[in-house]
């Protein structure tokens, strides 16, 4: 493989995952405001929070750090919201 050939790949390869991680924030806003009032106060957590928390921490870390908090959205209220979802539609 030609070297020249690796700076642009590099490039794309960078790009595509900064694509990957901007789809994830905006993924988890939308999922996040979606969600109805009750089942975030069902699920014991605070819609105007997390969503202060995801957009803050994307737009203060300048984009290179919204991921994380997408992941903590992830990882904290949302299988809590999932759960009182699953039982809401029972």
């Amino acid at each position: 493989m030609d070297s020249t050939f690796l700076g642009p790949l590099f490039i794309l390869l960078g790009f595509g995952i900064a694509l990957a991680f901007f789809g994830f924030w905006v993924w988890s806003i939308v999922d996040a405001a979606r969600r109805p009032d009750d089942q975030w106060a069902a699920a014991g957590q605070s819609k105007p929070l997390w969503l202060v928390i995801i957009v803050a921490v994307g737009v203060l870390g300048c984009g290179a750090l919204a991921w994380v908090g997408s992941l903590l959205y992830v990882l904290i209220p949302r299988p809590a919201l999932k759960q009182v979802e699953a039982s809401l539609s029972r």
